[in-house]
């Protein structure tokens, strides 16, 4: 699996990323950090984690507050944000 620090290696400012998660998290009236059965115990506990952790909630927030890249990007990281903060992170 890979670390948290390589995956933001690999991710900039205006990764079509961001869209992702946001599409998979803004279920309507199901918004939440949706973790699939693919992902088997103890490895489910540990991705989650990882997806609502305080640095993925910065790295979420800065996009969203960012003076740079356009603004539906900004909305999408501001919604994902929004959910990681209410598992308690950010």
């Amino acid at each position: 699996m890979f670390s948290q620090s390589d995956i933001q290696a690999k991710l900039g400012p205006d990764n079509p990323w961001f869209g992702l998660i946001e599409e998979a998290y803004r279920i309507p009236g199901r918004e939440d950090v949706w973790i699939t059965a693919f992902w088997e115990s103890p490895d489910n506990a540990k991705v989650f984690e990882f997806h609502t952790s305080p640095s993925m909630y910065e790295r979420f927030a800065s996009q969203a507050l960012s003076d740079e890249g356009d603004s539906e990007l900004a909305e999408k990281a501001m919604a994902v944000a929004a959910i990681i903060e209410s598992h308690g992170s950010g």
